[in-house]
C-alpha cells in the first residue's frame, strides 16, 4: 500500500483534533468556552459565548476538516473502487470525526461531532445527508432546539443512506456517527427530558 494511504488517516485524526471553536473564540473574543455555557467547543456554544461571526468560522472550520480529508481519500480509493475503497474512505472519515470527538489537544475530549460529520458526509452521502439536514432544520424551526435537531439528523442520516445508497460500509459509517452524536449529546438529552436546555435565539 503506499504511504499516502497509511499517512492519511492519521492526518485526518489530527485535522479533528484541532478545537477551532476554541481557538477562533479566544482570538475573536478572548472567551474560553470550555468554561462557559455547555462547555462545548462547537458552533452554537461558540455563538452564544463569542458572538455570531466566531460561531459561523466555528461551524464552516468544523464542516470544512470533515470535507477535506474525505475528498482526498476519494480521490486516492478511486484507485481502487469497489468494496476496499469505500471501506478505505469510511476509515478516513471516521478517523477525522473521532479526532473531534476525542482530540489529542484537549486530552481526548471534544465537541459533539455533527458539523464534522456533515463534511464528511456530504461528499460521500449527499443526499441522505440532504434528508438529515432538512429534519434538523425542521425539528430547530419548531421547537427552537439545537440539540434536539441534532438528534433527529442523526437519526435520519443512517435511514436516509440505507433508503439511497447501496453499500454496508457507508451504512455502518452513518450508524456509527449517529451512536456517537447521541453518546456526546447525552447530557443534552438529560436536559431536554427535564426541561432546562437552552433554546436556540439567532
Amino acid at each position: 500500500m503506499p504511504y499516502d494511504y497509511i499517512f492519511l488517516p492519521i492526518v485526518a485524526y489530527f485535522l479533528g483534533s484541532i478545537p477551532f471553536g476554541a481557538l477562533l473564540s479566544r482570538y475573536c473574543s478572548d472567551v474560553n468556552i470550555r468554561e462557559g455555557g455547555s462547555r462545548n467547543i462547537g458552533a452554537t456554544n461558540v455563538w452564544r459565548l463569542a458572538g455570531i461571526k466566531p460561531g459561523l468560522f466555528t461551524l464552516a472550520a468544523d464542516v470544512l476538516k470533515g470535507l477535506v480529508p474525505v475528498c482526498l481519500a476519494v480521490d486516492l480509493a478511486g484507485r481502487y473502487g469497489g468494496w476496499e475503497g469505500e471501506a478505505y474512505v469510511s476509515l478516513v472519515a471516521l478517523s477525522v470525526f473521532f479526532g473531534h470527538l476525542y482530540s489529542i489537544f484537549l486530552k481526548f475530549d471534544g465537541g459533539k461531532g455533527v458539523a464534522t460529520a456533515a463534511g464528511c458526509m456530504v461528499v460521500i452521502a449527499p443526499v441522505p445527508l440532504f434528508l438529515s439536514i432538512i429534519g434538523f432544520a425542521v425539528t430547530l424551526h419548531r421547537w427552537r432546539y439545537v440539540s434536539a435537531g441534532s438528534l433527529t439528523g442523526a437519526v435520519l442520516l443512517p435511514v436516509g443512506v440505507w433508503l439511497f445508497m447501496e453499500s454496508i460500509f457507508y451504512l455502518c459509517l452513518s450508524i456509527i456517527m449517529a451512536f456517537f452524536m447521541f453518546f456526546k449529546l447525552q447530557d443534552n438529552i438529560k436536559r431536554l427530558f427535564a426541561g432546562t436546555e437552552s433554546r436556540f435565539s439567532p
